[in-house]
C-alpha cells in the first residue's frame, strides 16, 4: 500500500497515454470531412488553450458513454465507444472540452492575492506566503503554460501537468498537420518515442538523477519542488513524449480497426480476455517495482536506473494499449452463456454514471486540492499527535470541501464559459437550419437561371 501511493506517479503517465489517444482519434475523425492544413493550426491552438475542441456531428447511430475515471485528479472525458453500432456513414458524435484557461485564471488570482488574508499561523507565510509571492511573480509562465520549465517556483507546482499537455497537444497537431500520410504520421510518432527515451536517458546520466520521484519528508516539507529528479525528470515536457506519442499510435491503430470494413472481428479474441482482465495487478505491479529505490543503504547501479525509468514507461504504454482496446471492442460483451458471469468487470465500474457527477468538477477540483491542503497545513497552531483515524478524518474533510469548492468554481466559471465559447465559435441549429434553406434557395434560383439561358439560347 505504501509503494503504491509514494510510486504511484506512473499513474499520470495513464493521463497522457489517453490524452494523444483523443487527440489522434478526434483529428481522423475530423479528417474525413475537414482537410487538415496549417491553416487550421493556429485556430485549433487557440481553442485548445480555452480546451474547447468541436468534432463533426452526425450521430444517427452512434453511441458515445462519456465516462470519467475514478483515479484521475485531472479527468478527462474517456470516450467508450460501441463498436457494434458503428457504421460507414454514422461514425462521428460531438466531443466537446471546455475547461482549461478560464478556472485556471480564477484560481491562480485568487493565490496570488486574497488566499493569504484567509488566515494566520506559525508557518502561514512560509507555507501560504511563499506560494502566493511566486504566483504574483510567474502568473504569467503559468496562463503561456510553459511553468513546467521554470525553476524554482512554488507557484501552484501541481499544475506542471497542464503544460505539458498543452505543448504535447500542439505537437499532436503538428504531427497530423504537416503530414499526411499513415506512414509518414507512424515514422514521426516512432522519433517522438525515441527521443523521449534518449532525452531521460541524458538527464540520468549527465545529472545522476534518480529513475524516480522519491518521495521524503524533506521533499513533502517543500511540496518537492527543489527535487532534482522531479526538475529535470518528472515534469519536463520532452521527459513525458514516450507515453503521449503511443496514446497517437493507440488512436490511430483503433481508428484503423474501425475502419477495416468488417475484417476485424473481435469475437476472434474473445479468448484472450484474461489477458485484459490482467491489466490492472500488472500496471500494480508495476507500479511497486519501484519499491528498490526505497531501500536504504544501498545505491542502485547506473545502468538500472537508465533502463528503467524509459522502460517501466513503455510497458506501462503497453498495458494501457491492451485496457483501451479491450475496453473500446468489449471483450467481455456477453456472446454465449460461459461469458455471462465474467461480463464487465472492468467496464461495469468505469461506465457507472455516477463518476459523471465527480467528472464534471473533476479539473476544478485538481486546481483547488493543493491549496486546500497547504491551507489546512498552514494554519495549525499546536504540534499533533498523528494517528490512523486523524489521517481519516483530515483526509476525507479535505476531500469534501475541495469538491464543496470546485463545484462553486465549476457554476460560476467553468460552465458560462462553456456556453460562451458555444455561442462565440459555433452557430446555433436554428442558424445552421437557415444556412441550409438559404443555400437550398439560391442553388434552386442558380439553376432555375441557367434553364431560363439555356431557353433563350435556343
Amino acid at each position: 500500500m505504501f509503494l503504491t501511493i509514494f510510486n504511484g506517479s506512473l499513474l499520470v503517465q495513464s493521463f497522457l497515454l489517453m490524452s494523444g489517444f483523443l487527440l489522434a482519434f478526434n483529428l481522423l475523425l475530423v479528417e474525413e470531412k475537414v482537410k487538415l492544413s496549417w491553416s487550421k493550426l493556429p485556430t485549433w491552438t487557440m481553442l485548445r488553450w480555452m480546451r474547447y475542441i468541436k468534432v463533426p456531428s452526425r450521430c444517427e447511430k452512434i453511441k458515445l458513454l462519456k465516462v470519467e475515471t475514478a483515479t484521475k485528479y485531472l479527468t478527462l472525458t474517456v470516450p467508450t465507444i460501441f463498436y457494434e453500432t458503428l457504421s460507414q456513414s454514422t461514425r462521428t458524435c460531438p466531443v466537446f472540452f471546455s475547461r482549461l484557461t478560464p478556472p485556471y485564471a480564477a484560481v491562480l488570482a485568487v493565490v496570488a492575492t486574497w488566499i493569504r488574508r484567509f488566515g494566520n499561523g506559525p508557518m502561514w507565510k512560509s507555507i501560504i506566503g511563499e506560494e502566493a509571492d511566486a504566483c504574483r511573480r510567474d502568473w504569467y509562465y503559468q496562463l503561456l503554460y510553459v511553468n513546467d520549465y521554470v525553476d524554482p517556483s512554488k507557484c501552484m507546482e501541481h499544475t506542471w501537468y497542464i503544460a505539458v499537455d498543452m505543448k504535447l497537444t500542439i505537437l499532436g497537431l503538428v504531427i497530423f498537420c504537416l503530414l499526411r500520410g499513415w506512414r509518414a504520421r507512424k515514422i514521426a510518432i516512432g522519433v517522438v518515442i525515441v527521443v523521449g527515451v534518449l532525452t531521460q536517458a541524458a538527464h540520468i546520466y549527465f545529472q545522476d538523477l534518480n529513475a524516480t520521484v522519491l518521495i521524503s519528508p524533506e521533499d513533502l516539507r517543500h511540496y518537492i519542488v527543489d527535487d532534482p529528479t522531479f526538475t529535470y525528470l518528472y515534469k519536463r515536457t520532452h521527459t513525458n513524449l514516450v507515453c503521449y506519442a503511443m496514446g497517437l499510435a493507440l488512436g490511430m491503430w483503433i481508428y484503423s480497426l474501425m475502419n477495416s470494413n468488417n475484417n476485424f472481428n473481435i469475437t476472434k479474441y474473445k479468448k484472450y480476455r484474461y489477458i485484459y482482465w490482467s491489466t490492472v495487478p500488472a500496471g500494480w505491479l508495476l507500479i511497486i517495482c519501484g519499491g528498490i529505490f526505497y531501500i536504504d543503504g544501498i545505491q542502485i547501479p547506473l545502468v538500472v536506473r537508465l533502463l528503467y525509468s524509459p522502460v517501466v514507461k513503455i510497458l506501462f504504454g503497453i498495458i494501457f494499449f491492451i485496457f483501451t482496446i479491450g475496453t473500446v471492442f468489449k471483450v467481455e460483451s456477453k456472446q454465449q452463456p460461459p461469458f455471462d458471469t465474467y461480463r464487465s468487470v472492468y467496464r461495469g465500474l468505469l461506465e457507472w454514471r455516477g463518476w459523471a457527477v465527480f467528472g464534471r468538477v473533476s479539473y476544478c477540483a485538481y486546481l483547488i486540492h493543493l491549496s486546500v491542503i497547504r491551507y489546512n497545513v498552514a494554519n495549525h497552531t499546536t504540534l499533533l499527535h498523528s494517528n490512523f483515524s486523524l489521517v481519516l478524518l483530515t483526509y476525507f474533510g479535505q476531500l469534501v470541501a475541495t469538491y464543496i469548492l470546485a463545484f462553486l468554481c465549476w457554476m460560476m466559471i467553468e460552465a458560462p464559459f462553456i456556453q460562451l465559447v458555444k455561442v462565440c465559435f459555433y452557430p446555433s441549429p436554428n442558424e445552421q437550419k437557415e444556412d441550409k434553406e438559404t443555400e437550398k434557395t439560391l442553388q434552386f434560383e442558380d439553376a432555375h437561371q441557367k434553364s431560363a439561358d439555356a431557353e433563350h439560347q435556343a
